[in-house]
């Protein structure tokens, strides 16, 4: 009778229990929860954490536990229905105004299995939206859109160098990309002179003349030069979805490009989709306004001028008007100063 060496049932004994112990997160269920977060500059701490269980037993919500994880505050219940309950609580609470809510509230599913095992690196298995449900996005980034902006701020810039060049003509928006009709021959040399190489993938040729002074260079934005605009838009979406779904605490989520100008959200697990959808569709408006040094350190705002607070508290008084806004913004990226060695944009 053959008989196998001990060492090898050791070994088969340890590599059982190992994959036992790494299934075993399987085994847990998922407590219903409420998932706050904080936006824009509401913070989630120990004062929220009272002020919300405060208002469950004011209510006579019965819960599990009340606690902040990952810069979050979950809230775990017993069951669905206490989960709604609470849910409509705490926006109630949180959001007076619903229509500019300081905080993030939404349904989630919240794992039970023990920090021991976590540790050791020990998670359920990641399921997907055939098993376990939740929201599916499909988004695109419209080229006709990109293709507008561009032209807009090339219109924009165009209308600038003929004012810092004193020369006299208009600029429109054309077929293929911007017009600009000048005056005179002169003009219209000197404005082609300007323009070499001005504008990354953007050709100027000389247009026909359409009367007395009228004599057009016609602008052509390459297809090389749109394309590169839609993948950078595509990045910068990226990152913000990514930045924004953090928010929802989900598990295993999954953001990719599909294909030149979409990208494919699957949140697995989310029971909240009307909070996914307003988060994933929310937008931010940038806005840049000069510091009115007239009232620096005033709490009151002259005319033509409002009072913001900066991150410590302090009053700062910025002029209404706008410098430039967001949609005049092509691209941008973060780096550290080697000099001040400070975060610059």
């Amino acid at each position: 009778m053959l008989d196998s060496p001990r060492w090898k049932k050791y070994l088969i004994a340890l590599i059982m229990a190992l994959a036992l112990l790494y299934a075993s997160p399987n085994l847990f269920p998922q407590d219903p929860a409420v998932q706050i977060a904080g936006s824009r500059t509401a913070t989630v701490d120990a004062a929220l954490k009272e002020r919300v269980q405060g208002a469950l037993e004011k209510a006579k919500v019965r819960f599990k536990l009340v606690a902040l994880e990952n810069d979050r505050l979950l809230v775990r219940l017993f069951d669905s229905d206490s989960q709604l309950t609470a849910k409509d609580l705490i926006s109630t609470e949180l959001n007076p105004n619903a229509d500019d809510p300081a905080y993030t509230v939404a349904l989630n599913l919240a794992s039970t299995v023990p920090n021991w095992l976590r540790r050791v690196g020990a998670r359920p298995m990641a399921k997907g939206l055939d098993l376990q449900g939740g929201v599916h996005f499909l988004m695109e980034v419209s080229e006709s859109d990109i293709r507008h902006q561009d032209e807009i701020r090339m219109v924009d810039d165009l209308s600038r160098l003929l004012r810092d060049q004193k020369l006299r003509g208009v600029v429109t928006r054309g077929v293929a990309g911007p017009v600009v009709t000048l005056h005179s021959t002169e003009d219209r040399d000197q404005m082609a002179r300007q323009l070499v190489n001005r504008f990354a993938g953007v050709r100027f040729i000389t247009g026909v003349s359409t009367g007395l002074e009228a004599f057009p260079l016609v602008g052509n934005i390459s297809k090389e030069a749109v394309a590169n605009a839609v993948g950078a838009a595509i990045d910068q979406n990226l990152t913000t979805l990514r930045d924004r779904i953090n928010s929802l605490g989900v598990a295993e989520p999954v953001i990719q490009r599909q294909g030149i100008s979409r990208i494919a959200v699957d949140l697995p697990g989310v029971q909240d989709t009307a909070a996914a959808i307003n988060l994933m569709g929310s937008t931010s408006t940038l806005e840049y306004h000069a510091v009115n040094e007239a009232a620096r350190g005033s709490a009151v705002a002259p005319p033509g001028s409002k009072v913001y607070t900066d991150r410590n508290g302090q009053p700062i008084v910025l002029l209404r008007r706008v410098i430039a806004s967001g949609d005049q913004l092509t691209n941008a990226t973060s780096m550290v100063d080697s000099q001040s060695g400070t975060p610059t944009v």
